[in-house]
């Protein structure tokens, strides 16, 4: 959409360039003498003599009336040396303006939008130090990257039900402390409230299902903020110095944390991973001095990178019942020693959550149920795997029929399966039933190392 809109903007302005200019006191227009309509091309605000001033919703041209219906890019100038003029009111006839229109405008404090607008464009209102107070109007979809950086006098905002993408560092180095998102939203883009120091609440949509990288990096002061029930991943950086972090909840979708995610977060002590969580990327709690504690709901380890914990005070991880050892002994990335070898892992008193090691079981299945036409001792193996899951039915049926085929799996490895191969195919190969299978496949899981 962004890119439409841009395409849009670029084609108004190339479609007017060779029409006649339009001089009215200090403002100039190209005219479009098809649609009856003029862009504002420059407009020179240390001529504005008045404290609040309307932008011309129309200009007379020999004898005739022109909508002004834009305002290009950058054309709005000596904002920063106009001493005189506090507010500015865009009329309703304006539906497009150019990115960094009112940027720098030092002195303004209001900005009423009376206009359609569908986007407001990068840096729009960039460095306009001295703004307070702005309501966006309904229809704006998109709030382009630093459209209101650093407005440091501007403590709120509203964003209109109709956004549904807010771009990089949109609001960074303003005062605003709380933000409230609208339904709708899916995405949540980069750096979008990265560096507002003031941010104490946010208020995402259920609808949200991926926020990006530095999204609330450096917000100090932020302390309030529940993340959407079917957010799907957290980004690099995400929460990075936000130091009055103290808790948060990761919801039970969440399959991936990335780099950096929570570094240095101090006050943040304790943290609860869901089950489905395969990736915890490069120093995502590193340096976040009071964290002690996580706990781990999923039958499997997640991937834990480099440098994950460093610099923290985890001294207790939870598992469930059960899976301390394949947590000891697997949690880890590449040559990375596993995190758990000088920390007290606790078994919890409850059962695993087998969401992972489900899409890890369905994965190894697709790979053995293709067709195979490999030595004969193998074939009849993975024959009576088949045989055996399609009798299990670990994705319809319990968390121990997933645990048991997971386990089995593992026999497929190069170095238990070349080792059992002719006694295990040589016994699979007199078992008819389920029940005779299993027990088969059973007897070598000792050759597992779990």
């Amino acid at each position: 959409m962004k890119k439409i809109i841009s395409i849009c903007i670029a084609f108004l302005f190339a479609m007017t360039a060779s029409a006649d200019l339009i001089k009215e006191g200090f403002v100039e227009y190209v005219p479009n003498f098809v649609k009856h309509t003029a862009t504002i091309t420059f407009m020179d605000f240390l001529e504005v003599k008045q404290e609040v001033y309307t932008i011309p919703s129309s200009v007379q041209y020999e004898g005739e009336e022109y909508v002004v219906t834009a305002i290009a890019e950058n054309a709005l100038k000596n904002g920063r040396r106009n001493t005189t003029c506090k507010k500015i009111i865009v009329p309703s006839s304006i539906t497009v303006i150019g990115k960094g229109a009112f940027r720098e405008f030092m002195n303004i404090q209001e900005i009423e939008l009376l206009s359609k607008l569908e986007a407001i464009p990068s840096s729009t209102f960039a460095q306009c130090q001295s703004l307070e107070t702005i309501t966006l109007p309904e229809g704006v979809k998109e709030i382009g990257s630093k459209a209101f950086y650093g407005c440091k006098a501007l403590k709120s905002v509203n964003i209109p039900s109709s956004v549904t993408n807010i771009y990089d560092q949109a609001f960074s180095q303003t005062l605003i402390k709380e933000v409230v998102l609208p339904e709708g939203m899916t995405i949540i883009n980069d750096g979008a409230f990265e560096n507002m120091r003031r941010l104490q609440k946010v208020t995402i949509p259920s609808t949200v299902t991926q926020i990006g990288n530095y999204v609330f990096k450096y917000c100090e002061r932020l302390s309030d903020i529940v993340l959407p029930p079917h957010l799907q991943s957290i980004g690099d950086g995400t929460f990075e110095q936000c130091n009055s972090l103290v808790q948060i909840t990761i919801p039970s979708e969440v399959t991936s944390i990335g780099a950096y995610a929570f570094r240095s977060c101090p006050e943040l002590t304790k943290i609860s991973l869901p089950g489905g969580m395969r990736f915890i990327g490069l120093e995502a709690f590193k340096g976040a001095e009071n964290f002690e504690t996580i706990t781990f709901t999923g039958a499997i380890p997640p991937r834990i990178s480099f440098s994950t914990f460093d610099f923290t005070k985890l001294s207790t991880v939870y598992v469930p019942r059960g899976c301390a050892k394949s947590y000891k002994e697997g949690a880890g990335d590449g040559a990375y020693r596993p995190f758990l070898e000088n920390v007290n892992v606790v078994e919890m008193d409850q059962d695993p959550d087998v969401t992972l090691m489900l899409l890890v079981v369905e994965d190894i299945h697709k790979k053995l149920s293709a067709p195979y036409d490999g030595p004969r001792e193998e074939a009849l193996i993975i024959q009576k795997y088949v045989e055996l899951y399609n009798a299990l039915s670990p994705n319809a049926n319990s968390a121990e029929n997933v645990m048991t085929i997971y386990r089995i799996q593992k026999l497929f490895n190069r170095n238990p399966l070349e080792a059992i191969k002719k006694p295990l195919a040589k016994e699979l190969k007199g078992a008819k039933t389920t029940e005779s299978i299993l027990a088969v496949f059973s007897n070598y899981l000792q050759y597992v190392r779990e």
